[in-house]
């Protein structure tokens, strides 16, 4: 059956065969990917095809549709997709063996598939992505370069003759639940940018998206109604929106979309996928809720229509004569930009999102047109009974001489038997030729005779199978092909017969278990004879041969003489040369006859196949198609789509159309009912327009049949759009005005043009102006003054943002509806899409496009909600969690600096950097060295913080400045990954910073060490007897002597320099021991006598005596520096402590 003419499937005849002009001046392209796209690219082809004027537009009847400016694009990795698209509009993406493409892929680990993660799997080799992303995305990277090549030489070609400031609007359409189209949209999207850009149109042409929503999915009639791929659906929905979201905003995200395709080119680009406020979002689920009848079929056609109204040129207002702005992409984008800017929004999200609905007002021609047409098909149905019999196709082949008599009488037309005269050839000569000889001058007339009769035969033969130059029995010529083309044609047209009995006759040529009187039989009868006749030859000629031989030797034997009958013996022999070679003649006669009548049966073969079975299956879709239309009617059932409804009830002129198709039909003899004009007319429509059905096209076959009603019927559906509501209303003048501007397009086009988005109204107020604000498109039957008068009235009297169109279409009014600034957050299955992706995403690899754990890993975006979002029962995110503490520890560090008086929140960046090298603490450092490095790193430090630069503004522009502010972060994975480096940075400078003020402490505390240990020295509380040291420990009134050293030896090898051993042995001296020294220290230094002044001098005197031993000694050891800081320190000390107390 016919889905466009059945009303079941939303069609039906073409109410209105006439079309609309092209947009002027406008290329357009449009693209769909994957199954769900391969849907609305066909609903939307198919409403171009049957309401826009194609560019061979005068010969519509005879040769398929061309439009040069409006491409289609169908790009697929199922190759049944392309049975519905021309050669040139079918971009195949798919691989024989998709297992053994994925492991050659991780095989060769080429920088171009870095994305693809290791772990990525599909379950069968078959066409298709198999739901994965990665698997798409897969199978387009290698075609990626092809891709662009293809969609630069459609735009190119299209652009090629338009005038200066011309337009290119490109529309893309896939649904995001899947694996072709969610795996491959956006790797499409900026495709396309990277063609554009290389043609140098980059910047002017307006891309738009409309990306159906999981639900789409899940509402199709062929989806698998089983949880594990409702849920693959959601979770792809949900990872695509991830993306999605994060590349709308990538301009203000200081982000790049990067991808290299192969040697060929590589996209590196800062733009969004499709132009701002151009993409688009659909769901099966209307804004108030309602869930759309038939929601599938319901969001393609309505998508198909929206589009198709900026794809036709638009009329100026005839009241003003200026064209409304909003009727076009170009003029209707600056409008969106100032009214979103304007409106609220509670979070700190992308508000780029924009959702689109329609609904259309016509008046009933498509019903009563396709009612006329079921009415007519049920009238002359009795035609198909036509069946020929026995005495029917003789009579036919008789007429057409396609008989063996005929046949073979054209085959052997100029044809001359062979002669020989016996006077030319005397005994002797005859009797000189050797036994099975045949005397040479004979022989040559003989061979010549069957030259040229065969030359004859095969110029017949020639003419006689000769093909069709075309099916127009005018031009057939006389061959048995023709003649059986014209008869069967006279068949057709004799409004008794028609073309069920003209195939009939035909029927069984290339069939099996035909009916048994046809001209497959009649042929298969002519070769049998044929057949039986040529091996009765061949049997013949052995015989023939034989008795030449005989009459030979009979007359070589002979002698000459009155009496020896040798006269008679010559003619005998001269009279079996000719049999012979009449015989042999037959023989291959019989043979080409034979060749000839096999191309006879390939030829009716073909004729049939391509013309007659073709005629008939057309003729029984469209019996097929009506009778459902039959039971459409007689069920009440409604045409409407919900956004295409009729103004008039069909029902209530059921009666009126009955009669006008009653007209046409008579009785036969036997008192049947019938209609020979409608026969005959319907037959002639055919064989006038073989151009509009030979190549079975729907569409034509739509627009044919349509052409033919309304031709038979054109009193039924003259009447105007203005009539049909008079009549509806029962007014005129200024109260139809009233009427139209209230009833029909207030009351139903507006409210029937809800947009096709599933709105949670709890979070985002969608019928609230101050959130956001509908665009309406109305176009309207031009010259209708009344209906465009109702329509500038409708709009000033609710204030409704509404472009009026005017057009030649006069059957309908149809509304679209258009919201901007919509976020994503608003649709309400979101949250159960997250549910859904966190709970099974570490189990889906390849669920993401980019999944590269050293790269690029969108596994990281954050969710499409508000990072503030709340809800009963949602629970934020661990990530988003830690993504605001990184905001609260930047604004710490300064990066991060609020400015409520502006609404605005600056992100500050430097060129600060932790360098190790320059920053490294050298091994045994001093205190001073350390001490420069601190003020060196204070100064850095000092400078990155007054060299910081403005990175990004943060604006609030949501009610609360906080909330809104934390969302604008959150949303920008780039600025978050600059801003962590930073901090990095920052961490790593302080670290270090610290790390060196560590390292002062340490020196500071084993400096104080150092001293007390020096200072017990010089005031003989440590006494040194040459390589011993020793102090008197005193405790509960007893004194003892401890040797100041190492008991287990670790110092030992400090043994050549003692007293730098003994002052590590001080170090580990017991605390209550060391406390003890320093305070007889103390006292001592307070009352120096003279016996400490000669004991230290002593010391002095041996240790400088040593110095230079000490000091080559320390040069061997790793911690040189700090021994031989500690035996300067030492030296100096003396030397003070001596000039001191003299």
């Amino acid at each position: 059956m016919y889905d466009s003419l059945r009303l079941a499937a939303g069609g039906g005849l073409n109410g209105s065969l006439e079309k609309v002009e092209q947009a002027k001046n406008t290329f357009s392209l449009a693209i769909g990917i994957g199954g769900t796209g391969f849907s609305a690219l066909s609903a939307l082809k198919q409403n171009v095809y049957e309401r826009i004027k194609q560019d061979n537009y005068a010969r519509r009847d005879i040769e398929a549709p061309e439009y040069e400016r409006i491409q289609f694009l169908q790009i697929d990795s199922d190759q049944q997709s392309g049975s519905a698209f021309n050669t040139s509009e079918f971009f195949y993406i798919g691989a024989e063996d998709i297992l053994k493409l994925l492991a050659g892929t991780k095989a060769k680990n080429e920088p171009q598939f870095k994305w693809l993660n290791k772990n990525t799997s599909i379950d069968t080799a078959r066409q298709g992505a198999g739901g994965v992303r990665q698997i798409g995305k897969l199978l387009l990277q290698g075609q990626a370069s092809r891709l662009k090549e293809k969609i630069s030489g459609i735009i190119r070609n299209g652009i090629k003759d338009l005038k200066e400031n011309f337009t290119v609007n490109i529309y893309i359409m896939a649904g995001i639940g899947g694996g072709t189209g969610s795996g491959c949209f956006i790797d499409v999207c900026y495709i396309v940018r990277q063609a554009l850009a290389d043609l140098g149109h980059d910047g002017d042409a307006f891309i738009s998206g409309f990306f159906f929503l999981p639900d789409v999915n899940l509402a199709s009639d062929n989806f698998p109604q089983l949880d594990v791929y409702k849920n693959m659906v959601k979770e792809n929905g949900y990872a695509a929106l991830q993306e999605l979201d994060y590349l709308m905003g990538i301009p203000e995200n200081r982000g790049r979309y990067k991808q290299q395709y192969g040697p060929q080119f590589t996209i590196d680009m800062e733009v969004s996928p499709v132009t701002q406020n151009l993409c688009h979002l659909i769901s099966t689920t209307a804004i108030d809720g309602t869930v759309r009848r038939n929601g599938y079929n319901y969001v393609m056609h309505a998508t198909a229509e929206y589009i198709l109204n900026y794809l036709v040129e638009a009329k100026a207002n005839s009241q003003n004569n200026q064209l409304d702005a909003s009727v076009t992409i170009q003029g209707l984008l600056p409008n969106l930009g100032t009214l979103v800017g304007g409106t609220i929004k509670d979070y700190g999200v992308n508000y780029k999102y924009s959702i689109i609905g329609a609904s259309c007002a016509t008046t009933p021609y498509q019903q009563i047109g396709t009612y006329l047409a079921t009415k007519t098909l049920e009238t002359v149905k009795y035609m198909k009974e036509a069946v020929p019999q026995k005495s029917d196709v003789e009579t036919f082949c008789t007429r057409t001489g396609f008989t063996y008599e005929a046949l073979y009488g054209g085959v052997n037309e100029k044809v001359l038997p062979l002669s020989i005269d016996p006077e030319r050839y005397d005994v002797k000569q005859l009797k000189s030729a050797d036994l099975g000889k045949i005397y040479p001058p004979l022989y040559e007339k003989c061979e010549k005779w069957m030259a040229n009769s065969d030359g004859i035969i095969r110029k017949n033969i020639a003419t006689l199978q000769r093909e069709l130059d075309s099916y127009d029995p005018i031009e057939a010529p006389d061959t048995v092909l023709g003649k059986v083309f014209k008869e069967l044609v006279r068949i057709i047209e004799d409004s008794n017969l028609g073309i069920y009995f003209a195939a009939g006759i035909m029927k069984g040529m290339g069939n099996r278990g035909a009916q048994n009187h046809n001209l497959d039989s009649v042929l298969q009868g002519i070769q049998a004879e044929v057949t039986h006749k040529r091996d009765e030859a061949q049997r013949q000629q052995r015989h023939r041969e034989t008795m030449l031989d005989e009459a030979q030797e009979i007359l070589k034997n002979s002698r000459e003489g009155w009496r020896s009958g040798i006269k008679q013996k010559k003619a005998n022999y001269l009279e079996e040369v000719r049999v012979y070679y009449q015989n042999k003649m037959n023989i291959a006669m019989y043979n080409k006859m034979l060749d000839m009548l096999a191309v006879i049966k390939r030829n009716l073969e073909e004729l049939n196949r391509n013309y007659f079975k073709k005629y008939v299956r057309i003729f029984d879709e469209l019996f097929a198609t009506f009778e459902d239309n039959a039971e459409f009617f007689a069920s009440h059932g409604t045409t409407d789509k919900y956004y295409t409804w009729s103004i008039v009830d069909i029902a209530s002129i059921e009666e009126s159309l009955n009669g006008i198709v009653e007209e046409h039909v008579t009785r036969d003899e036997t008192g049947n009912h019938i209609a020979p004009y409608l026969v005959r007319e319907m037959n002639l429509m055919m064989l006038r327009n073989q151009g509009s059905w030979l190549d079975e096209k729907e569409e034509k076959i739509n627009y044919l049949f349509s052409q033919f009603i309304q031709e038979q019927f054109k009193g039924a559906m003259k009447k105007t759009m203005k009539e049909f509501l008079q009549e509806k209303f029962d007014a005129d003048g200024q109260n139809l005005v009233n009427d139209i501007a209230e009833g029909i397009i207030y009351d139903e086009l507006v409210r029937r043009a809800a947009a096709n988005f599933h709105v949670d109204s709890t979070v985002f107020q969608i019928t609230n102006p101050a959130y956001t604000v509908p665009f309406y498109v109305l176009s309207v039957p031009q010259n209708e003054t009344d209906i465009i008068t109702a329509a500038d009235q409708c709009r000033k009297n609710h204030n409704l943002q509404m472009g009026i169109s005017q057009t030649v279409l006069c059957d309908r009014m149809f509304m679209q509806k258009f919201y901007a600034g919509i976020p994503l957050y608003a649709y309400k299955d979101l949250k159960d899409y997250e549910k859904k992706y966190t709970t099974n995403q570490q189990n889906r690899p390849g669920i993401h496009l980019f999944e590269d754990e050293e790269g690029t890993d969108w596994r990281k975006l954050p969710s499409p909600l508000p990072a503030t979002y709340t809800a009963p029962g949602y629970e934020t995110p661990q990530s988003v969690k830690e993504i605001l503490a990184v905001l609260e520890e930047a604004r710490s560090y300064g990066l991060v600096q609020d400015d409520k008086n502006k609404n605005t929140a600056d992100i500050y960046l430097s060129d600060i950097k932790m360098d190790e090298e320059k920053f490294k603490i050298e091994k045994n450092a001093t205190l001073k060295a350390l001490a420069d490095l601190a003020d060196e790193m204070e100064t850095y430090k000092a400078q990155c913080e007054k060299n910081r630069t403005p990175f990004m503004e943060l604006k609030s522009n949501g009610i609360n400045y906080d909330t809104s502010i934390k969302d604008e972060f959150a949303r920008r994975p780039d600025v978050i990954e600059k801003v962590r480096a930073e901090l990095d940075a920052w961490k790593a400078l302080e670290a270090k910073m610290q790390e060196i003020k560590d390292e002062m402490q340490s020196k500071r505390e084993a400096g104080d060490v150092r001293g007390e240990f020096i200072r017990s020295l010089l005031h003989g509380i440590i006494r040194t007897e040459r390589s011993n040291f020793k102090f008197d420990f005193e405790k509960r009134g007893l004194t003892e002597t401890i040797l100041v050293k190492d008991e287990d030896g670790r110092f030992a090898r400090y043994d050549k320099i003692p007293v730098y051993r003994a002052f590590l042995a001080f170090k580990e001296m017991d605390e209550e021991q060391r406390e003890q020294i320093k305070e007889k220290t103390q006292k001592a230094s307070n009352d120096i006598t003279d016996e400490m002044y000669a004991q230290t001098k002593e010391f002095q005197d041996f240790y400088m005596g040593m110095y230079k031993d000490y000091m080559n000694t320390a040069k061997g050891e790793i911690d040189c520096d700090e021994i031989t800081e500690f035996l300067d320190n030492l030296a100096d000390s003396l030397k003070s402590f001596i000039e001191n107390n003299k």
